[in-house]
């Protein structure tokens, strides 16, 4: 019997999924330090060589001060929106930002798109903020937008609604209903998304590849989501070993 063999690019495709979809390791926030924006109200580059990854982003500083003031309080730096505009996010548009163009309001950091934009945003603050959260939810909602307490408690891959919505670590998630926030909030970490939602199975292997949302598997109380059904197979036939590699492969990738 002939052996046919199956190139590497080619089963990686049939077992992750195609098009593939690994997120390159670019800086967050076009280059520019996070701590700079709120600690010294200026827009500084931050140095390839200082980094650090949170919430599967990966950060560069200004300066070694810099990068260990975000390590131990991150949320105290935070860019709104991902650095993307906030006043074209208040009109549910989802547009790059200049990243010398900021405002800092009450310890938050929104960057703009143009000096118009930031003017528009100083002349009603309050106004479109509340109207850009509302609308973020709904172009960047945390795992294409599933309710991640659905998963742990029904078992089930459930649309969140943009009405009901918080904001954790930086990313917006969305829930299937109020009380399915409420459980959230009170416990975030009981409704954790291992590996920030990125393919379990191909963690285990150090690759980033995004998931299927609806794809996915509860193993001791957290979830595990993939990029197609045959990662899920391959996971689920060793969900120990798959765990536990991509636990390491996770770890190393967000070593400082």
């Amino acid at each position: 019997m002939r052996r046919i063999v199956i190139p590497a690019v080619l089963l990686v495709a049939i077992v992750f999924g195609a098009p593939l979809a690994e997120k390159a390791e670019q800086a967050a926030l076009d280059g520019y330090c996070p701590v700079a924006y709120v600690a010294a109200g200026k827009a500084m580059k931050g140095d390839p060589a200082i980094s650090f990854n949170y919430g599967g982003e990966h950060y560069v500083f200004a300066n070694a001060d810099a990068k260990k003031m975000f390590e131990e309080n991150p949320d105290k730096f935070h860019v709104a929106y991902g650095g993307y505009c906030a006043t074209a996010a208040s009109m549910g548009k989802k547009l790059a930002s200049d990243p010398t163009i900021f405002t800092v309001h009450e310890g938050v950091a929104y960057r703009f798109s143009s000096e118009k934009a930031q003017g528009m945003f100083a002349a009603d603050m309050a106004g479109v903020i509340t109207k850009a959260d509302k609308e973020w939810a709904l172009l960047s909602p945390a795992y294409d937008g599933h309710c991640p307490v659905a998963y742990v408690m029904m078992n089930k891959a459930v649309p969140g609604s943009p009405d009901i919505s918080t904001e954790y670590h930086g990313t917006l998630i969305l829930f299937a209903n109020a009380d399915a926030k409420k459980m959230f909030e009170a416990d975030p970490g009981k409704y954790s998304v291992a590996y920030h939602g990125f393919c379990a199975t191909a963690a285990s292997m150090g690759k980033w590849y995004e998931s299927d949302t609806s794809i996915f598997v509860i193993e001791d109380g957290e979830t595990y989501l993939f990029s197609s059904e045959m990662a899920k197979e391959m996971f689920v036939a060793d969900p120990e070993k798959f765990i536990g590699k991509g636990n390491e492969q996770w770890a190393a990738a967000h070593t400082h």
